[in-house]
């Protein structure tokens, strides 16, 4: 909504939008006609968000999730295109280390020979043509039983539902039996209600991996980042609901 209403003012210029993080950015950069026309359908469907392609002199993978130290490149298990885990990149823009942080280091690093990689705490996948699709960070997926939920692609089927502002994805108890719920930010003028939160349950495709939500709760106004109005602790949110 934010790029349709920029480019009702940009007439005769793009807006792209990058992704990275301190340790490493650019990573990639999308337009916003190729969001508005190629992959936000996509995205409202629960695809997760495109991010783009790796600008150039970067490189990126997409590697299994483990909590582990990985100290070489060989240690972890590159995945194919389509499946979900961590993205770790690789460029000339990639930080070596944190400054007198070791344990830190270790556990953000991978080292390739002479070079690094950075994995970037975020959960994505590479579709066929080498972009990459965002969908969560990795501290932030709800481990269950019988799968794994990720917050992005969850988000956006519920995001959609009139009368929500936003939503976040949290798993109730402890990885990986988790029950996955989802917390309602509502419209300024949308009032929460048990009626409501059954009507956003049965509107979710039966189809969808949002069907695995069982619970839904309400919050006003979600606990962010100071920096970033839109990174949303969802950790945070859990903890609230945990009893």
């Amino acid at each position: 909504s934010l790029i349709e209403s920029f480019k009702k003012v940009i007439v005769n210029g793009e807006i792209h939008t990058p992704y990275g993080a301190t340790e490493s950015l650019p990573v990639s950069s999308l337009s916003g006609t190729q969001i508005l026309k190629e992959t936000q359908s996509k995205t409202n469907q629960g695809a997760g968000t495109c991010v783009g392609k790796p600008v150039p002199e970067m490189e990126a993978r997409v590697i299994r999730i483990t909590e582990a130290v990985i100290e070489t490149l060989d240690r972890a298990e590159v995945l194919p295109a389509g499946e979900v885990g961590e993205l770790i990149v690789k460029g000339p823009v990639v930080t070596k280390g944190y400054d007198q942080l070791e344990e830190a280091t270790a556990k953000a690093k991978i080292k390739e020979d002479n070079e690094i990689w950075h994995r970037m705490g975020d959960t994505a996948y590479l579709d066929e043509q080498g972009s990459i699709w965002f969908c969560g960070r990795v501290a932030e997926r709800v481990q269950m039983t019988d799968g794994v939920l990720f917050t992005d692609p969850i988000e956006a089927i519920f995001n959609q539902q009139e009368g929500v502002f936003r939503s976040a994805l949290i798993g109730l108890g402890m990885a990986p039996n988790q029950i996955p719920a989802i917390v309602i930010q509502p419209e300024q003028d949308a009032e929460p209600s048990d009626q409501w939160a059954e009507t956003i349950l049965r509107a979710v495709p039966e189809d969808s991996p949002a069907a695995k939500v069982e619970k839904v709760f309400f919050h006003k106004s979600f606990p962010v980042d100071v920096r970033h109005n839109a990174k949303i602790h969802r950790l945070t949110l859990a903890k609230a609901f945990q009893n």
